[in-house]
């Protein structure tokens, strides 16, 4: 292939290749989407996204009204749920990753003269007009080389620089995302599982199996081998103990406070809501929320999204073969994780 410009000697060949592709079914398990939730930042983002929210809602109260469901609490999570995520596609979109994002305008700018460069050495057929053209392109692909090395040396810097303001700051979270940038350490991963026994097992159905196995057997402790009994062991009696407990509704005030105690740069659960979500809304997310919450506590029912979680495996020293050396942590709903702050 004459005309690719990768700074070698060499021509590609090119080959026509026949292959029979199997059509491979999309894993329904991966509901949830992550946002570019970063913009959220901007104060002029943060803004559209609150206006766009309170259209969307509107457009499906109003679809709501032609078309009553009777859900009830499972209706007003699924509406709720459908605008924010349908708001932060139009607004956020998916984050999106630069491929070596240290490369400057003015090297783009040589890349291309030299690609030029090449092309002319293609098209020409004197041999004296090549031989110029090819000591051109030695020294634009020269040119290159060294512009692209002091380009990633000054990002390089610019993010030690960024790192250490960012420690000085305590801002950990920064920190470690750009510590991470920098040392471009790639998780460790791992496609084979052992079972019970140490053989190898290869298959989906056969690894889904083995890792469902391995957490309910975290999860499932038995009973405590000293439980509690009304009595204990000194005589006295609990039965007669009465604890205060507030049965109320939650009010409004108590949904802003714990929206506003919620951490920000944390995953979202199944349902693709953030915290960072639930503050761009503002005072519109709160009196959603207060509505919903109301209605949980009324009619003494969750969304069937609230139960569920996302069981996320983090690897820890040892042999990733075996499950054992796991950790695993579950994403729950961040709607849902609200009225566990406020009861």
């Amino acid at each position: 292939f004459r005309s690719a410009d990768i700074g070698s000697d060499h021509y590609l060949v090119c080959m026509k290749v026949k292959l029979s592709l199997r059509n491979q079914p999309k894993d329904k398990g991966k509901t949830r989407i992550k946002y570019d939730i970063e913009k959220l930042r901007e104060e002029g983002i943060a803004k559209t996204f609150s206006i766009t929210l309170k259209n969307r809602y509107q457009a499906l109260e109003k679809e709501e009204l032609e078309y009553p469901s009777e859900d009830g609490v499972e209706s007003e999570f699924r509406m709720m749920e459908k605008a924010y995520t349908e708001t932060a596609k139009t607004v956020l979109g998916k984050p999106r990753r630069k491929k070596k994002p240290w490369i400057s305008e003015k090297s783009w700018k040589l890349i291309s003269e030299r690609e030029d460069t090449h092309k002319k050495i293609l098209g020409t057929h004197s041999e004296r007009i090549r031989k110029k053209l090819r000591k051109k392109y030695a020294d634009k692909k020269k040119e290159v080389k060294s512009s692209l090395r002091f380009d990633k040396r000054k990002w390089i810097d610019n993010i030690a620089k960024e790192a250490e303001e960012a420690a000085s700051s305590q801002q950990m979270r920064t920190l470690y995302r750009l510590t991470k940038t920098l040392c471009n350490e790639k998780a460790r991963k791992t496609f084979a599982v052992l079972d019970k026994n140490g053989n190898s097992l290869s298959s989906k159905e056969e690894i889904m199996a083995r890792w469902t196995e391995h957490f309910e057997e975290v999860r499932d402790r038995g009973e405590p081998p000293n439980p509690i009994t009304v009595e204990d062991e000194n005589g006295f009696d609990f039965s007669d103990v009465i604890i205060e407990i507030g049965t109320e509704e939650p009010t409004r005030e108590e949904i802003k406070s714990a929206i506003k105690a919620l951490k920000n740069g944390k995953t979202s659960g199944i349902d693709s809501i953030t915290a960072e979500m639930l503050k761009a809304g503002g005072e519109f997310s709160v009196d959603k929320i207060h509505q919903l919450l109301q209605n949980v506590w009324r009619k003494e029912e969750i969304p069937s999204k609230w139960k569920q979680g996302i069981i996320i495996k983090l690897p820890k020293k040892g042999n990733l073969k075996d499950c054992k050396n796991f950790r695993g942590i579950t994403l729950l709903s961040v709607v849902g994780k609200l009225l566990g702050r406020i009861t």
